[in-house]
C-alpha cells in the first residue's frame, strides 16, 4: 500500500506463502513498480524436512528428528504453499530466483533448533532443486536465475550474453546425477538439509568475467 501510495519500487524477497503471492500478482495487475524474487529451498522443500528426513515422516518423532539445517527465515511451509511458489515461479508473479546462500559454521548448527542460526547453503545445489520440478520449462528456470535479477536490478551486463555483457556464465548438464555429500560440495561450509540426496542437473563450469573460476572435478573435501 505505500509503493500504491507513493509510486516507488517495492521488491519483495524471500517469498514463502501464497497470500504472498495473491497480494503481488494484484499489485502487478494494478501496475504497482513491484518485482518478487524466491528461494530453491521455499519452491523444492517443505516443513517436514525438519524431520531429518529427506521430506519423509517419521513414525516417531523424537528430539533428533529437528534437523537445524532445515531452519531458515522464513521457515520452510506447508507443501501446497511449495506448489503455489513454483507455479508463481513459472507464471511470472515472482521475477527471480534468489539462492539466499548463507554459510554457517557446524557450531551454528549443532546445537539445539531453537539456538540454531538460520539459513542454508544454496548456490550450489540451486539448479538441480529446482530442474527436477520443471523438465518441460527449464528455459523459464535459467531466465529466472540470469535475466531476472537483471531486470531487478536494471543492470543489462549481467543475466545476458550480449556483446559487452561481463562474461558471467554457468554451463549446466541437465542429466547428469549426482549426491550432495563433502566431497562433492565446494563450499567450507555443508549447512543444506538435501546433503545425501541424489540430484539431477548440475552446474559443471562457473565463468566469471570470461575466466573459468571453477570446474565440477575440482571440488575440495573438508572434515566435518
Amino acid at each position: 500500500e505505500i509503493a500504491r501510495l507513493t509510486g516507488g519500487r517495492l521488491h519483495v524477497p524471500h517469498v514463502s506463502t501464497s497470500q504472498s503471492l495473491e497480494l503481488i500478482h494484484k499489485a502487478k495487475e494494478d501496475g504497482l513498480r513491484i518485482t518478487a524474487e524466491v528461494t530453491p529451498h521455499h519452491v523444492a522443500l517443505n516443513e517436514d524436512w525438519v524431520y531429518g528426513c529427506h521430506g519423509d515422516t517419521p513414525d516417531v518423532v523424537t528430539s533428533a528428528a529437528y534437523d537445524t539445517n532445515a531452519k531458515m527465515a522464513p521457515p520452510l511451509r506447508h507443501h501446497r504453499e511449495s506448489e503455489a511458489l513454483f507455479d508463481g515461479l513459472m507464471a511470472g508473479t515472482i521475477d527471480a530466483v534468489a539462492t539466499d546462500h548463507a554459510p554457517h559454521a557446524l557450531t551454528e548448527k549443532e546445537c539445539t533448533f531453537s539456538d540454531a542460526m538460520n539459513g542454508i547453503i544454496g548456490l550450489e545445489t540451486a539448479f538441480a532443486l529446482l530442474s527436477g520440478f520443471c523438465t518441460d520449462s527449464v528455459s523459464v528456470l535459467i531466465e529466472r536465475l540470469t535475466a531476472g535479477p537483471s531486470e531487478i536490478l536494471n543492470d543489462r551486463t549481467i543475466g545476458n550474453l550480449r556483446p559487452g555483457s561481463k562474461g558471467d556464465v554457468a554451463i549446466i548438464d541437465p542429466e547428469a546425477n549426482w549426491v550432495v555429500c563433502y566431497d562433492t560440495l565446494g563450499s567450507k561450509s555443508s549447512n543444506t538439509p538435501v546433503m545425501g540426496l541424489q540430484m539431477h542437473g548440475r552446474v559443471v563450469r562457473t565463468i566469471v568475467g570470461g575466466v573459468t573460476v571453477w570446474e565440477c572435478g575440482e571440488e575440495r573435501s573438508y572434515a566435518r
